[in-house]
């Protein structure tokens, strides 16, 4: 995904997506749904795909 976010900084676009491929994206909706947003602040639309908190198992 680094090169995928790589190639969005070069762009000069003001968002970036990252979708699944098994996930359907209604641009159209998509982007009145972000016109709601600054983007200068992150924003998370979805699901987080765990439904409790990821642990560190080993401190570095």
């Amino acid at each position: 995904m680094s090169v995928e976010y790589d190639k969005f900084i070069e762009s000069g676009r003001k968002w970036f997506c990252h979708v699944d491929d098994d996930n359907y994206v209604n641009p159209r909706s998509l982007l009145h749904l972000l016109s709601s947003f600054s983007p200068s602040q992150d924003v998370y639309l979805g699901r987080p795909s765990l439904d409790h908190p990821i642990e560190a198992t080993e401190r570095v």
